[in-house]
């Protein structure tokens, strides 16, 4: 008869561990918390992200062949020969005084005029008929 009580004792012990492992088994409450900062994620992990997406970045944004060089270059003379114009306006203006008028350069014409606010430079672009008005306050 001892086999079966013992039988009967270890299938008891059985039910009871499951029974009771059961019980005290409990599940957690899953929380997200984003990684991006952008959406509520921990600020310190801004920097890592940009580096990340700077590091996976494979290939670089293409030229711009679509211009023709001869337009740059008509460009790059035209802004020297406008910072030239300015750089000579301001000398005159602040070694000897500049002389009221209008002077026709290249593509422009530049009237310079003074009032008491100072002096007023105005640029017409005479191509496309776009103007550019600069005042040098007097001090």
């Amino acid at each position: 008869m001892k086999p079966l009580t013992s039988k009967i004792f270890q299938l008891l012990f059985c039910i009871s561990f499951v029974l009771v492992g059961a019980h005290s088994a409990k599940g957690q409450d899953f929380v997200y918390k984003p990684t991006n900062p952008a959406f509520g994620g921990d600020s310190y992990n801004g920097s890592w992200l940009l580096q990340m997406a700077q590091a996976q970045k494979e290939e670089e944004d293409p030229p711009d062949f679509e211009q023709d060089p001869l337009e740059d270059f008509e460009k790059d003379i035209q802004r020297q020969i406008l910072d030239r114009i300015g750089r000579d306006l301001l000398d005159d203006y602040f070694e000897d005084g500049l002389e009221e008028g209008i002077t026709e350069v290249g593509g422009y014409r530049i009237e310079t005029t003074s009032d008491v606010y100072g002096l007023n430079v105005t640029i017409y672009d005479l191509a496309n008929g776009n103007e550019a008005n600069i005042v040098i306050p007097t001090f």
